[in-house]
């Protein structure tokens, strides 16, 4: 039994080097092929002065997670199909549920990739506007979350150890909306040299823990993969950061956390394992409905990691205390689901 056990943990931690080595090499190429290109960040006018500093680094490194995720998924093809020569792969629940999950995150890449094509192409800091791709991402969460029915339609309950069964029109617009929120989170908090790629690391582990909690081992494997990626990613993400992931990177990440959610029915672990996501959504809405109430702004400026920017706090003061916050949420989700 234990030398299984020390079998499977190889097994992982091998996987995990593997997706490391990947994404720290595609990173690095990326850094020289699009410094090369000169595909630099835009920032708005409006934004923290300092970050003007940071106009030479390449941004769009998110394109070696769409690559990872589709070499992750070819795999997994080949072994399955290597396993069953005759039967049809959509019969196989866990090889349905990753197809799922890995054809989402290259999807939602794909969006983020045309927002920041579209914002180098025009040179400004919006790409396509807000409200399509808004609608783009609650399409994209509707249909993954009936595709991924019946585990999107069971939501864990925390403390309790039961579930609470939706119906199946429920299920959608809930799994939908944790969708968005999960991925406009995600690319809220993708603005300070490591804060989002150590944040999201931080997810990951705790979304794999939960899903062995949870007896959904099957997603261990995408999840560990994806979590040696952004390791990868985040060795030349740290201050100063070499590249930046871009919407590319922000909005395939931020659908991969939010289909593992889904597929686990871990819709409410998300406020407590994304909790930096929901805190930067939350101030952002906050904001926004306050100046048009009232012409005021309750924050020096949002996402609320400016704000703190504002406030004269160091950026890697910033990031760590939010990482901190992420492992919190984390650690505090993983004990209520025992």
């Amino acid at each position: 039994m234990l030398t299984e056990v020390f079998a499977g943990a190889s097994r992982y931690i091998v996987l995990l080097v593997q997706y490391a080595a990947v994404g720290f090499l595609g990173s690095y190429l990326l850094v020289r092929l699009l410094g090369r290109l000169k595909v630099f960040q835009p920032y708005r006018l409006q934004g923290p002065k300092t970050h003007f500093e940071k106009g030479d680094v390449p941004t769009g490194g998110g394109l070696v997670f769409i690559v990872g995720i589709a070499i992750f998924w070819a795999i997994e093809w080949f072994m399955w199909h290597s396993a069953n020569l005759f039967g049809s792969p959509w019969d196989d629940h866990a090889f349905k549920s990753i197809t799922i999950i890995c054809a989402g995150v290259i999807v939602c890449g794909l969006i983020g990739f045309i927002d920041d094509l579209m914002k180098f192409t025009y040179k400004a800091s919006i790409g396509l506007p807000a409200r399509y791709k808004f609608l783009l991402q609650l399409l994209v969460g509707a249909i993954a979350s009936n595709l991924l029915t019946p585990e999107s339609s069971q939501l864990a309950l925390p403390l309790c150890g039961k579930s609470w069964e939706l119906q199946l029109p429920f299920a959608i617009i809930i799994g939908a909306l944790v969708f968005a929120g999960v991925v406009n989170g995600v690319n809220f908090s993708d603005g300070l040299d490591g804060l989002a790629s150590g944040s999201i690391i931080i997810t990951l582990i705790g979304v794999n823990l939960l899903a062995i909690l949870f007896y959904m081992s099957h997603l261990t494997g995408i999840t560990i993969a994806a979590t040696g990626l952004v390791l990868g990613f985040f060795m030349l993400n740290l201050k100063p950061a070499r590249i930046f992931m871009g919407d590319t990177g922000s909005y395939a990440l931020g659908a991969l956390i939010a289909l593992l959610c889904i597929s686990a029915g871990l819709h409410v672990y998300v406020l407590l394992i994304g909790i930096v996501y929901v805190v930067e959504v939350l101030s952002v809405m906050l904001q926004v409905t306050s100046f048009k109430l009232t012409g005021r702004r309750i924050f020096r400026m949002s996402p609320i990691h400016h704000h703190f920017e504002e406030l004269g706090w160091r950026e890697e003061s910033i990031v760590v205390y939010f990482w901190l916050v992420q492992a919190i949420g984390c650690t505090m989700a993983v004990l209520m689901a025992f």
